[in-house]
């Protein structure tokens, strides 16, 4: 994560063999939630808001859904800090908003200094 423009965005940079992406995450006054944008090598573009609740944060894109006509569809990532200082990023996706299926979940450790 690296902070930009006095701290009011933070950009992430991502990679895995065959995939880069990234993301800027911002605070909109105007709105008091966080934006997410995310777009990466392989032409994935997607728009995330949302905030912290409970002590976590949930950020949702939503979009209609190409499989399912007149639904929407909707990835959800809720960040969980763990007491080791490790952070839980886990993604599950929705058709209908009600019943989630998981996508991913991994597991951020802090990068040791030498």
């Amino acid at each position: 994560m690296e902070s930009l423009y006095g701290g009011c965005t933070l950009r992430e940079n991502w990679s895995e063999p065959g995939l880069t992406g990234g993301s800027l995450n911002t605070f909109v006054v105007g709105d008091r939630k966080w934006h997410q944008t995310w777009t990466d090598s392989g032409g994935s573009w997607r728009e995330f808001v949302g905030g912290i609740v409970d002590g976590k944060m949930i950020l949702i894109w939503s979009r209609p859904s190409q499989r399912v006509p007149g639904a929407t569809a909707r990835e959800r990532m809720t960040f969980t800090p763990n007491p080791d200082g490790t952070v839980r990023q886990y993604m599950d996706q929705s058709l209908d908003g009600k019943k989630w299926v998981e996508g991913y979940d991994y597991t951020y450790e802090p990068i040791k200094s030498h």
